[in-house]
């Protein structure tokens, strides 16, 4: 019957109510149902969730007691029709359900497009990176699109991936290419990135010279390595000297024997002047030719002797310990008589403890293995010329991290380790001294007969004769 209120009720043998208005939400991973309960609650013992999807399929997807329902099995993108029908404690199902049509594709928003699109070339192979879209229209993205082409109009997919980079095999082509990336979640895809473009050559890209010095009998040189290698990797560099900054007067060439980034060489005494300009040029060279020239680096050539470098650097040792290396370059080191280095510690000032180390002239650097965790180190350089001038230069400051988490465990390991091994030999003498009720002992172990009184030896004739060395409980 209808009551007053509007509502169906059943009475006696009639079936339970319907529920009230079916609404739908969707979530990054579910279908939200919830409805009005209609009827009378103590007839109503539940519900059952029912789907139909676009093929006509329909499956009961769960039971609940309560007005609302979280449908996980729905797949992102589909077109379902659920319903409800309310149960009674019998078992009976309402003659009629509530429905609603849900469309997962028209929820599910695109995503917004990948972007920060970088490149990278490494003998062939073009290294693709990008951020993740901002917005992921509501579920996770799943893949992304990789495109390229010779021009934004000609973009073609070439590989998809889940993470956010790609490798692309480029190897053996040149040319200008256009790359473009798209980001896909469950019901749909983004706009493309925006475009990049990629130069590929079969040669590297020009290395950045970043230091120098030089002079009438020296050279030293270091540049960064090329940011595209080109089709194959570097294998040694090409150094010139020029008189001017159009490289039409080229003084001076050499050819590193390895792809190494840096340079000491001793000149010819005929070609440099001190206080005259050049410029320093340095091609990387693979086996597909030589790169373009570096941006020409100027200098005035130097007079006389000079420490041309001079740093610090700590560097991890295999057992995971810290050392520190220190290197420098000198102008000609044949010209010196002594080389001594400095080495500084502080708490919290420098300049609290110096210790000096004596070297061969000829050498180039020192490791120094005796740091300490959380101090901060640095040191001097101080060159005495056959001539007696000295020449002295500091390095960078130096912080030895404290000790890693690793570390602090393996000390407590070990700490904890002795003190059980201690404790374990306490007790292993304690054990070894107790006494064994109703046995004399010596030590834990029955006395030798030289030890016991001679009132207690078999035959003894004289009572309380020499000290009782046993005991008895």
């Amino acid at each position: 019957i209808i009551s007053w209120d509007g509502y169906l009720y059943a009475i006696g043998g009639d079936l339970p109510a319907l529920p009230g208005e079916l609404h739908a939400s969707y979530y990054k991973s579910y279908v939200e149902l919830t409805w009005e309960a209609r009827g009378r609650e103590d007839i109503i013992a539940g519900y059952r969730i029912y789907r139909v999807d676009s093929g006509g399929e329909e499956r009961l997807v769960g039971e609940t007691t309560e007005e609302h329902f979280n449908d996980t099995t729905a797949t992102p993108g589909g077109v379902y029709t659920y319903y409800v029908r309310s149960v009674d404690a019998r078992g009976r199902t309402s003659p009629e359900a509530s429905a609603i049509t849900v469309n997962l594709s028209e929820i599910i928003r695109p995503p917004s497009p990948p972007f920060n699109l970088t490149a990278r070339v490494v003998s062939g192979w073009v290294n693709l990176t990008w951020m993740p879209p901002i917005h992921d229209g509501g579920v996770p993205i799943v893949k992304y699109v990789v495109y390229r082409g010779e021009s934004g109009s000609s973009l073609k997919p070439v590989g998809e991936t889940e993470e956010t980079f790609y490798l692309d095999d480029m190897r053996g082509r040149e040319g200008v290419f256009v790359y473009a990336v798209l980001a896909v979640n469950a019901a749909n895809k983004s706009n493309v990135s925006s475009p990049l473009e990629v130069q590929l050559s079969g040669v590297p890209s020009p290395p950045v010279v970043v230091e120098c010095f030089l002079s009438p009998s020296f050279l030293h040189a270091r540049w960064l390595p090329p940011e595209y290698e080109g089709a194959a990797p570097v294998s040694r560099y090409n150094v010139a000297i020029y008189a001017d900054a159009d490289f039409k007067y080229e003084l001076f060439n050499y050819t590193t024997p390895t792809n190494r980034t840096n340079l000491n060489l001793t000149l010819p005494s005929y070609l440099i002047f001190p206080g005259t300009e050049y410029y320093i040029v340095v091609h990387a060279v693979n086996r597909y030719g030589q790169s373009p020239p570096s941006e020409p680096y100027r200098t005035i050539a130097e007079e006389g002797f000079a420490i041309i470098f001079f740093r610090a650097e700590r560097e991890e040792t295999p057992d995971g310990t810290w050392r520190v290396r220190v290197t420098w370059g000198l102008s000609d080191p044949s010209r010196v008589s002594e080389l001594h280095l400095y080495k500084y510690r502080s708490g919290e000032e420098y300049d609290l403890q110096e210790d000096s180390i004596q070297l061969s002239p000829f050498s180039a650097y020192y490791i120094d293995g005796d740091v300490k965790p959380g101090c901060a180190y640095y040191y001097r350089l101080e060159v005495t010329l056959d001539d007696g001038r000295t020449f002295t230069r500091e390095s960078n400051i130096v912080t030895i991290p404290h000790m890693r988490p690793r570390q602090i465990i393996i000390l407590v390991v070990i700490v904890i380790s002795v003190i059980v091994g201690i404790s374990a030999i306490a007790i292993a003498l304690f054990l070894s001294m107790r006494k064994v009720p109703g046995r004399r002992v010596w030590g834990g172990y029955p006395p030798p007969p030289s030890a016991v009184a001679p009132e207690f030896q078999i035959g003894g004739a004289e009572r309380g004769r020499g000290p009782p060395r046993w005991s008895e409980e």
